[in-house]
């Protein structure tokens, strides 16, 4: 994962933007910089940073626990399951119903869609999103490293990992509105344009 985002911000250095960003290349004279220096910083400190973190346990949540079943059975079981859906959706998926394949309301006719929608309550929704993504990052890196005690991996594989999809699910895309981070970006690619940046 941050191989493939340090290849997209490599693939972008010499144009002077982010590979993120939707916008022209920046005016490098207006940014009171090289073309790509910003993003040569980023990088380096990206792998610096990346350097100085110890190992860490991939979903290391809870107690390590042996299976109930014997190993041969549960991988057999596992097999049997993707095998059986993908049986199962290619005797019943016949076609393709596309964009147009389910029912749709537009929200937006009522006042309170429109509402929800609107700008500031947008912004306030970020806002919280930001905030909740530092509190997040926050506890991991200074919180207490037992996964039972701690608000991290709680938040990350319960509350937004599964409940945030049903919510999704049965709401539309959330996601699209609270972004953390795109909303951090959006925010920091609409500064003014007399800002400049020391490079």
């Amino acid at each position: 994962m941050i191989g493939a985002a340090l290849a997209a911000m490599l693939l972008h250095l010499g144009d002077g933007r982010s590979p993120m960003s939707k916008s022209t290349p920046a005016d490098p004279s207006a940014a009171g910089c090289r073309p790509g220096t910003l993003a040569w910083g980023m990088t380096g400190a990206l792998l610096l940073t990346a350097a100085c973190i110890p190992s860490a346990a991939a979903h290391g949540f809870g107690q390590r626990y042996d299976l109930p079943v014997p190993l041969w059975l549960w991988v057999t079981g596992a097999a049997a399951a993707v095998v059986l859906s993908f049986v199962i959706i290619g005797l019943f998926v016949r076609s393709n119903a596309g964009v147009r394949g389910y029912p749709r309301v537009n929200l937006l006719r009522w006042r309170l869609g429109r509402l929800l929608a609107s700008r500031p309550l947008r912004l306030a929704a970020q806002g919280v999103a930001a905030g909740l993504l530092l509190l997040v990052v926050t506890a991991g890196l200074i919180g207490d490293q037992n996964p039972t005690r701690n608000l991290a991996p709680i938040w990350v594989w319960v509350i937004w990992w599964v409940g945030f999809a049903y919510v999704s699910a049965l709401a539309g895309n959330l996601w699209a509105a609270v972004n953390p981070w795109a909303a951090i970006f959006g925010w920091a690619e609409a500064r003014p344009s007399g800002a400049r940046f020391r490079c």
